[in-house]
């Protein structure tokens, strides 16, 4: 059972997210989760005011990108901006 473990650990850790992004201190990563708990509560347009000021701050957040876009799909007016 503790051999178990001991060798499950390291791949448990290894399968956690990155936290850190570029150019990100913690009031982004506060605005992150903020954008996360909208989105997720389906109030997209709220969530995308967070997400686009998000946007400029690290150009190879793809999952910032891809849910700024979701939210714009969601949003009535704003499905042509959605798609590039």
């Amino acid at each position: 059972m503790f051999r178990t473990l001991l060798l499950s650990l390291p791949i448990a850790l290894m399968a956690l997210p990155v936290v850190a992004q570029k150019n990100y201190k913690r009031v982004h990563n506060q605005m992150l989760d903020q954008a996360k708990v909208l989105y997720a509560n389906e109030e997209y347009e709220q969530a995308a005011r967070i997400y686009k000021r998000l946007l400029p701050l690290d150009s190879t957040f793809a999952e910032v990108f891809h849910e700024y876009g979701v939210c714009l799909a969601n949003m009535p007016g704003t499905a042509e901006q959605a798609t590039p």
